[in-house]
């Protein structure tokens, strides 16, 4: 399920159409990141609350709603987040951002196949997790980016929870947000982010201008959705 291999990127600052970082235009600078493990697949505790620190004389700021993430997001994103579950606890689940051509028609869990990476800056000690989620056949081109390090609850939490879910639901939207479809499956990251906990336990997880930058790296050298789909074959 892991190949390891490096690949050396260079770095760039320029922000992307959806709010982060563009795949297109970019240019080179001295940091690099590698990618040191891949996972991809055909096919145990709720996440934590995330935890609020009350700052005297101030008001505790709430966690962001993933809702108004996913919704200021473009079509063909998707985020992991901890959502609510039926038993009163939180649950990680990946929200996928589409552009409403999906219909409404079940969806079998062997339609969805999941690739996920780790590239690591060693000139700054951070890394970032990307996931492509494709859905339908082999030779489908309908894939979903998702970033570990952009989940609301943190990235490291993130991974901390997909590493002990035995289940995740995938919901797919449509036009506007409206929910199309909702999927469930066995966890098919949860070897993946167990051991991507264990590469990083001494790096930080990239996030805000930091994961703009060092991602530029990635799209680069992958400058489409479809060519990361690719690297992360392992």
């Amino acid at each position: 399920m892991k190949g390891k291999h490096r690949n050396e990127l260079p770095n760039a600052a320029r922000d992307r159409g959806r709010g982060g970082p563009s795949r297109a235009g970019t240019r080179g600078g001295p940091p690099t990141v590698n990618i040191v493990l891949t996972a991809s697949t055909g096919a145990p505790a709720p996440a934590p609350a995330a935890e609020v620190r009350v700052v005297p004389g101030a008001e505790p700021v709430p966690p962001p709603d993933p809702m108004a993430l996913l919704r200021g997001s473009q079509n063909g994103t998707a985020l992991f987040a901890a959502l609510p579950t039926d038993e009163g606890g939180r649950q990680v689940s990946l929200l996928v951002r589409g552009g409403g051509t999906g219909g409404t028609e079940p969806l079998e869990p062997s339609a969805l196949t999941f690739r996920a990476g780790l590239f690591t800056q060693a000139e700054s000690g951070l890394a970032l997790v990307p996931v492509v989620l494709q859905v339908g056949p082999t030779e489908s081109e309908d894939y979903y980016e998702a970033w570990v390090n952009e989940s609301p609850g943190g990235g490291r939490e993130t991974l901390e929870a997909l590493a002990k879910q035995e289940r995740l639901t995938v919901c797919l939207y449509g036009a506007g947000c409206q929910l199309e479809r909702v999927v469930a499956l066995p966890n098919p990251l949860r070897a993946f982010a167990h051991e991507a906990l264990g590469e990083t336990a001494e790096m930080r997880l990239a996030t805000g201008d930091a994961l703009h930058q060092a991602r530029h790296a990635v799209y680069r050298q992958h400058p489409s959705v479809r060519s990361l789909w690719r690297a992360l074959a392992g």
